[in-house]
């Protein structure tokens, strides 16, 4: 099996958000469409989103507050 067999199987729309899309609509379209990732264009492609980066980059904020949390109740 190759690729473009993988492609004509599951078709040729590729859904896309533009760069200020907020996380939310993001997640939305995330849903609608049943895909864990859509291109980000903006006049030209600028990457790739996955709802793996949305996590991961959620995870990176909570676990700072967290660290920023801890730091202030440690002072007492």
């Amino acid at each position: 099996m190759r690729i473009a067999d993988v492609l004509r199987n599951k078709g040729s729309a590729v859904a896309t958000v533009a760069a200020d899309t907020t996380v939310t609509e993001l997640l939305a379209g995330l849903a609608q469409h049943n895909i864990g990732a859509m291109v980000v264009v903006d006049d030209a492609l600028v990457g790739i989103v996955s709802i793996g980066d949305v996590v991961k980059t959620r995870m990176e904020e909570l676990e700072a507050s967290q660290e920023q949390l801890a730091a202030y109740i440690a002072q007492g």
